[in-house]
């Protein structure tokens, strides 16, 4: 379990470089499977939430908890219907209109627009189609991919990368989220017929979400050597 003394010290937040972002990302992503493994052992017990929190304490970054960006995502609506025979059809929302300095500029990202897909269609696949047996696995998937979105907003903002070094660890955190879906994809391959479909889709999306964000890191990575070269 992470130790509380790992915690980042939150008031020098503006001065990290990507390292000192990512090795922050990977404090909060250790807490978060911690709970799991909580979760999993007690989740059944009377009193488990309060028993979950005393043992994990009061460690969740704020910035993460304040981020306007955070704050702005809604998940659920309509965007996915069973009804429509595809738990994997998104609405498009490239071409919103919006600009950099948008706050909600990164919803009209291809990177945020395939990231959405995968966590809100995955959503429903955990609903109707995961076995019970299963359900621990899935959401475990539900919860790296719901980083991968969280992840691509607070990574793009309203476009202007006010924090490069923070966007540019937020994107590599966003590459191994995707690793360790694939990885649980893997436990699961040959185990049941009825997933193969799923699986078939969900793969295609994580590789379409790694290439956009491979091209979004490299993008990140021009534009901090131009601003460092103009100094």
């Amino acid at each position: 379990m992470t130790d509380q003394s790992d915690e980042p010290n939150w008031d020098n937040a503006e001065e990290w470089d990507e390292f000192e972002w990512e090795k922050t990302f990977k404090y909060s992503e250790h807490l978060s499977a911690s709970y799991f493994e909580l979760l999993n052992k007690f989740g059944d017990l009377p009193g488990a939430d309060d028993y979950i929190t005393q043992k994990l304490g009061d460690r969740f970054p704020p910035a993460m908890e304040d981020s306007e960006v955070f704050q702005n995502i809604e998940v659920g609506g309509d965007a996915f219907s069973l009804e429509d025979g595809d738990v994997w059809e998104d609405g498009d929302d490239e071409g919103l209109g919006v600009y950099p300095g948008h706050p909600l500029f990164y919803e009209s990202t291809p990177v945020f627009i395939r990231a959405r897909q995968l966590a809100l269609g995955w959503s429903n696949v955990l609903a109707s189609v995961i076995q019970p047996h299963d359900k621990m696995w899935g959401l475990e998937i539900q919860l790296y991919l719901g980083r991968i979105m969280t992840y691509s907003s607070l990574c793009i903002g309203d476009g202007t990368y006010q924090r490069p070094n923070s966007s540019i660890a937020f994107c590599k955190r966003i590459l191994y989220q995707i690793n360790m879906v694939i990885g649980k994809i893997d436990e699961k391959k040959g185990e049941s017929a009825n997933y193969n479909s799923m699986f078939k889709k969900i793969l295609q999306l994580l590789l379409e979400t790694h290439d956009l964000t491979v091209g979004l890191l490299q993008e990140l990575r021009n534009h901090d050597s131009n601003d460092s070269a103009g100094k």
